[in-house]
């Protein structure tokens, strides 16, 4: 019986030392398994905050316009949006932006808003930062929602002493060769005060007409009128773009489908850019971007 017992309780205790080493394995598992998992989110945490937001990528895509003059067939135009120059988004950094953009070698540049975030003392230095812009057909600007709760008159004024042609509801002839092609400006459908009538006065159905509008919802009302081509910017892409669910919310009243890219409404094409800054710097699938459009006559 004694020997019975002594045997029992051998057993007893290799059971229970395997049982330690087990437990010892799971918790050193589990902790790995943690250690991961924090270093991933860090990681992770890293990569929208610090990479993405800095991963500017220049974005190609061609435009067939039915009634483009064969003169401007090849045109390019560059799109440059959402800088808000502030607490993230440095002078320094738009400043070299400018010569990447200048190196694009476009015909036209536009501008679509939103320069400045919050503080009035960033209205300048923005102004300056953008200096340097240079296109065989000229620089041309609209503001946004952000301009105008900052300064819209100081960002006007910073601009066009940097050489940038502001829009408030007007037009410009874009000449080739004796052929034209009309580019409107008109003012933020959020602060401003926008006048589509005005803006469009003397276009006809038959000219090609190119509209810029900080924010994509000037599309609703520009639906139906002689205007080929918008461009817009605002939303920033939504910023966080998750697989499957796509973009998490978008500042407009078109909805989150319409966060960032090429749309089509009747006649007119939309175009969203992602923008080049952000109010928070979070970016996740959705790195800025600066657009260079190539015209096509045609109906491609």
């Amino acid at each position: 019986m004694r020997g019975y017992q002594w045997k029992r309780q051998r057993v007893d205790r290799r059971s229970h030392r395997r049982a330690e080493r087990t437990g010892r394995r799971r918790q050193s598992a589990l902790k790995f398994t943690a250690g991961l998992l924090l270093a991933g989110l860090v990681c992770l945490a890293a990569y929208v905050a610090l990479i993405e937001p800095r991963m500017v990528k220049v974005s190609r895509h061609e435009i067939a316009l039915e009634d483009l003059p064969w003169a401007f067939d090849g045109f390019t135009i560059v799109q440059l949006s959402d800088f808000h120059i502030g607490l993230w988004s440095r002078p320094a950094g738009v400043q070299r932006l400018v010569s990447r953009v200048n190196a694009l070698d476009a015909d036209l540049i536009v501008l679509t808003g939103d320069y400045v975030n919050k503080f009035r003392g960033n209205v300048e230095p923005a102004g300056r930062a953008l200096r340097g812009l240079t296109a065989r057909c000229g620089v041309y600007a609209v503001l946004g929602n952000h301009d105008y709760w900052v300064d819209a008159e100081g960002m006007t004024d910073a601009l066009r002493e940097s050489g940038i042609d502001v829009l408030f509801d007007e037009k410009r002839e874009i000449s080739l060769e004796g052929a034209r092609v009309w580019l409107v400006g008109v003012d933020d459908i959020w602060e401003g005060d926008p006048d589509y009538d005005k803006a469009l006065d003397g276009v006809r159905p038959e000219d090609t007409c190119i509209v810029l509008a900080h924010s994509p919802d000037a599309i609703l009302a520009l639906d139906g009128r002689p205007v080929d081509l918008v461009l817009s910017g605002h939303t920033h892409g939504g910023q966080v773009n998750l697989p499957i669910v796509g973009p998490l919310y978008a500042p407009t009243a078109l909805g989150p489908k319409y966060a960032a890219g090429s749309f089509r409404f009747g006649k007119t094409q939309l175009y969203i850019s992602r923008g080049l800054g952000f109010q928070t710097p979070i970016r996740f699938r959705c790195p800025p971007e600066i657009p260079v459009f190539t015209l096509r006559r045609g109906n491609r």
